[in-house]
């Protein structure tokens, strides 16, 4: 990386870590486990990984608390801290915010440095920054009419930028796309371009905010160019009044990207172009105090953003409970070595009915087929019938005595097949949702339904994504932990999962349309078993990695 660049290594503190006001969690989301918060709690959307602190079995979760958060909140108290740090170093707050980068965001060191220096303007002067109060308030570094030849293009130009210290003028245009090229590989201390001698001065916000703030007008046609000494945007403008698509905006998501990625208590959604950060807020057991003792029990510390993603806290995997991650990134590793080639559409989308042997082809996310042939009803995975299919999740070895390595491939085999075929459903369940979502907003237009009326239908299309995941992951964790204590209580535990988030994506796709809104009460209840048996099964699973033994089968994949 560039001396402009960062790193997570060293220099922050999560002692130095900003402090987020209450104002800032004005919007409420969702808790997992409302019934168990407080209302301090419930005011700071503070919200827990797991929704129990214990299981039913009585068996501590060991969950972690953190508060959703969105990057407009991140953005604001950052440049808050800046602007307290300016008032005790009275200076500019743009220079704080280049020393905090300098600095990692440590303000101790910063501070302690501060007070041990013979000379602050030397010390300002080490990173290219520059106490001359003139200097700092020059808002006149676009020039007009001037016969200047821009030595980057060498071409002439009546408009040109330099930054207040060094006064190295480039055109406005060859500037911009050399502080865009910087942005976009993720630069937070950006330089003057002038290369012969190098020169030392780097850009401050109030540069960025003048070069933006042109730059974005000349974008615009009919917007005027001219008084562009009033170009530069108070520091007073909220942040949502800067467009995230301007070089400002931009500027601002690299600097809090290097904030999130120095801090172990932040984590950036993972989902692209998601704005949602989850803060750690410590935990709720007597025995966890920090996210390697969690993983140390094998725990999936699941968090959900303000934009209802859900992902690990530990890996940034989407969800994966309740496989630990550990597994997840050893079966990943294997899936893609074993599978890359082998998965034909064709296998993975049509098979015969088993009755008359007609060609059936799967449109949806749900597991139960009806031949519209022969009337034939059958299970997709196993095509036994679908009254006696119960038991078709259990993987049975084979009987005639096989190698150790064959049966491994078997066991993966059968696993994989059914983990393949809930990402298929997820995926099919998910792209036939979304068709319903526009028609079931028509139908709440043309009934007059309220809002309120129809959120369960939204409610339950999250629902069963959600269950979808969990249940393809437990099919990991049965493949690693097949032959470990317990495995059975699992097994019982997803047959009847399974059975229940294929009621719902059954109703899904029976119910029309038109009838959605009178058959609340049904979506509704298949929705609410389908969370019960998914809560036992992942209750049932922390259950038996309670057992240091269990735990053992997993820990030997690190």
């Amino acid at each position: 990386m560039s001396e402009y660049g960062y790193s997570s290594a060293d220099g922050f503190s999560d002692d130095d870590e900003i402090e987020l006001s209450d104002e800032a969690f004005s919007d409420q989301f969702d808790s997992h486990s409302a019934d168990e918060l407080t209302n301090e709690e419930m005011k700071l959307n503070i919200q827990y990984s797991y929704p129990t602190s214990r299981t039913s079995g009585g068996v501590l979760t060991h969950r972690m608390k953190y508060r959703p958060l969105d990057l407009c909140i991140i953005k604001s108290e950052l440049i808050s801290k800046a602007k307290e740090l300016s008032k005790f170093l009275e200076i500019d707050y743009g220079l704080c915010i280049n020393l905090l980068i300098h600095y990692k965001w440590n303000e101790n060191k910063l501070l302690e440095d501060y007070m041990n220096a013979e000379s602050f303007e030397v010390y300002l002067k080490k990173y290219g920054l520059n106490i001359n109060p003139d200097l700092q308030k020059n808002n006149n570094l676009i020039k007009k009419d001037t016969d200047s030849l821009c030595t980057i293009c060498y071409c002439e130009s009546d408009t040109f930028f330099a930054l207040g210290k060094c006064r190295h003028e480039f055109c406005i245009d060859c500037y911009t796309t050399y502080v865009r090229g910087k942005i976009e590989l993720s630069m937070v201390l950006i330089g003057c371009p002038y290369a012969t001698p190098k020169c030392s001065s780097i850009m401050t916000i109030h540069d960025l905010e003048t070069l933006s703030s042109f730059d974005t007008r000349k974008k615009m046609p009919g917007m005027p160019t001219n008084g562009l000494s009033q170009l530069r945007i108070s520091e007073d403008v909220s942040f949502s009044a800067k467009s995230e698509h301007t070089l400002l905006g931009q500027y601002y998501n690299n600097l809090c990207a290097q904030y999130l990625a120095l801090s172990k208590k932040y984590k950036r959604c993972p989902f692209p172009d998601c704005k949602g950060v989850i803060q750690s807020l410590g935990f709720d057991s007597p025995e966890v105090v920090s996210i390697e003792e969690q993983q140390d029990r094998l725990i999936v510390p699941l968090v959900k953003c303000a934009f209802k993603h859900e992902f690990c806290f530990y890996c940034e995997e989407k969800s994966h409970s309740p496989c630990p991650c550990v597994a997840v990134k050893r079966w990943k590793a294997k899936y893609k070595d074993d599978n890359e080639d082998s998965v034909n559409w064709i296998e993975l989308n049509t098979k015969h009915c088993p009755s008359c042997n007609t060609s059936i082809q799967k449109n949806g996310g749900c597991n139960h087929m009806h031949c519209g042939k022969c009337n034939h009803e059958f299970c997709w995975i196993c095509h036994g019938t679908w009254d006696a299919h119960h038991s078709c999740t259990t993987y049975r070895p084979p009987s005639t005595k096989s190698s150790e390595v064959k049966m491994s491939l078997q066991a993966f085999q059968f696993y994989s097949n059914f983990y393949n075929n809930q990402s298929s459903s997820y995926d099919k369940d998910r792209r036939l949702l979304e068709k319903f979502e526009e028609s079931i907003e028509k139908l709440q237009i043309r009934k007059g339904s309220s809002w309120m009326e129809t959120s369960f239908y939204n409610e339950c299309v999250d629902s069963l994504l959600e269950c979808r995941l969990t249940l393809k992951w437990s099919y990991v964790f049965l493949f690693y932990f097949s032959k470990g204590f317990g495995k059975q209580l699992v097994e019982m535990a997803q047959s009847e999962f399974s059975n229940k988030v294929e009621g719902l994506s059954k109703l899904f796709a029976d119910v029309p349309i038109s009838e959605v809104l009178n058959r609340k009460r049904a979506f509704l209840r298949c929705k609410c078993e389908m969370l019960e048996r998914k809560d036992k099964l992942l209750d049932t699973c922390v259950d038996i990695l309670e057992n240091e033994t269990a735990r053992s089968v997993f820990k030997r994949l690190a």
